[in-house]
């Protein structure tokens, strides 16, 4: 496939929740995946995870409102959160214009991968999604 990829050559799929999109590149020890939420996406608590992990989210565009840990934040574009493993997180909002932006996480997670259908590694705080 080469080296150099547009983030379009990477199939989208719906993530965790309606109104979310993502595109997931894979290697053996780092996934980035770019994401989109639409305006209106709806939020709960079931989504609030954790995984072994790090990770980092840029947002590229609009509003995310995360919760990571105890701490909350509307992030903006050019802002990013750094959540280290094990650390339960989640999303909790969404500008009026959606968001856009790019995950980055330490380890090659192959569960997020479209057709995957072994075990997750998130670990969720109330149960699946």
């Amino acid at each position: 496939m080469g080296y150099f990829h547009r983030w379009t050559d990477f199939p989208a799929h719906q993530n965790l929740r309606p109104g979310t999109m993502r595109r997931t590149v894979v290697l053996d020890g780092l996934t980035a995946q770019r994401g989109e939420m639409a305006p209106g996406t709806k939020f709960d608590e079931r989504s609030t995870h954790r995984h072994p992990e790090d990770q980092i989210i840029v947002v590229l565009e609009g509003k995310l409102h995360m919760r990571i840990g105890s701490e909350e934040k509307w992030l903006e574009p050019g802002e990013l959160a750094t959540i280290p493993g094990g650390v339960y997180h989640t999303a909790i909002g969404v500008g009026p214009e959606g968001a856009a932006y790019v995950e980055v996480l330490s380890s090659g997670r192959i569960d997020y991968l479209p057709g995957y259908a072994g075990p997750p590694k998130n670990e969720f705080l109330h149960g699946m999604p």
